[in-house]
């Protein structure tokens, strides 16, 4: 079995501890994402940005943690939300544009924004929320699949199949 090897990235305690403080940021920005409360969003994003400098932050970590939150509000959204096909689009999109322009140290707040801004945007089309929690691993499972595959006319036999969920249970 091959085991992949990789060399500790060489960071500064100014990184580390910035790295650290925004992931508690992304941590409370999926909160109000999940709760849809996009003025506390702005607001803690704000105050982050008040106490928290890039100024010692290498421009290739301020990308990291904007995908990372980019996967992390996808994430959040298609588990909250039966609309993973339009999320995961809006991921690939996001993901595409920084591989075409990365941010740097002037963008990275304003690209933060827009992130944030679309998600909510997008959250907003969809005016129903489904807790997970009430549902059977057999019944989530199959909303995932079709949320993400809403083109193939299907019926429920073929879902099931696809699957492989006995008909009967599910």
């Amino acid at each position: 079995m091959n085991i992949a090897r990789f060399t500790p990235l060489r960071i500064s305690s100014a990184e580390q501890k910035f790295i650290l403080n925004f992931s508690l940021l992304e941590h409370d920005l999926i909160h109000f994402f999940k709760i849809r409360d996009f003025d506390h969003a702005i607001s803690r994003i704000n105050k982050f940005r008040e106490v928290h400098p890039i100024n010692d932050v290498d421009v290739e970590i301020l990308n990291q943690l904007l995908l990372g939150l980019i996967g992390s509000l996808t994430a959040a959204s298609y588990t909250h939300n039966l609309n993973l096909n339009d999320f995961l689009k809006l991921r690939l999109y996001f993901f595409s544009f920084m591989k075409k322009s990365p941010c740097t140290s002037s963008s990275f707040w304003p690209l933060s924004n827009d992130i944030i801004t679309t998600y909510f945007n997008l959250l907003d089309n969809f005016d129903f929320h489904v807790s997970y929690q009430n549902l059977s691993k057999q019944v989530a499972l199959t909303a995932y699949y079709i949320s993400a595959h809403p083109q193939e006319l299907t019926n429920s036999h073929g879902v099931l199949h696809t699957l492989n969920l006995n008909n009967d249970y599910t």
